[in-house]
């Protein structure tokens, strides 16, 4: 089970449809609900199941996207490199909110989506945030799909790995 979550407007959604479909739709519209959805690929030559919780960003829904991530062993935080508030929500609120309600160990992936555009968050600060609360970090474009199977198979060998120990 992976949960997906951040801020309004990050590119959640965007992200998991490209994930599911290998194609960008550009009239996905915010998320207002969770949505439950199920891919199975192949990493390597194991297949691995993929159940995600997709979650509402929106400020009034922060408190119901809790229910999605406390039995998540997988947790992306997603924020958008062209928008520096989401990036400071994602350390101020978003993190620690997985390290108190989430699972007690719980794999946080950090997810910088929208890198076809400006930039006002750096790789490097990205990178460098990660490294302090030991997550991976990862950048991607839901529009080009650049990076998109990466993360998710970064996943799969993490939960692959985890199964070997």
């Amino acid at each position: 089970k992976t949960a997906v979550i951040g801020e309004m407007a990050v590119g959640k959604t965007t992200i998991l449809q490209t994930f599911l479909t290998g194609k960008y739709n550009p009239t996905i519209v915010s998320s207002t609900a969770a949505a439950y959805l199920k891919k199975t690929i192949q990493v390597d030559t194991q297949m691995y199941k993929f159940q995600i919780w997709d979650t509402a960003g929106q400020e009034r829904f922060r408190s119901l996207s809790a229910m999605y991530y406390r039995s998540a062993p997988y947790v992306l935080v997603v924020f958008d490199v062209t928008n520096q508030k989401s990036f400071n929500d994602l350390k101020n609120f978003w993190v620690e909110e997985v390290r108190s309600k989430g699972m007690k160990d719980v794999e946080i992936f950090i997810v910088g989506n929208k890198i076809d555009l400006g930039r006002e968050v750096s790789r490097e600060e990205a990178a460098k945030y990660c490294q302090e609360i030991h997550a991976q970090y990862f950048e991607c474009s839901a529009k080009t799909s650049q990076g998109i199977r990466e993360i998710f198979e970064a996943v799969a060998l993490d939960r692959l790995k985890g199964a070997k120990e």
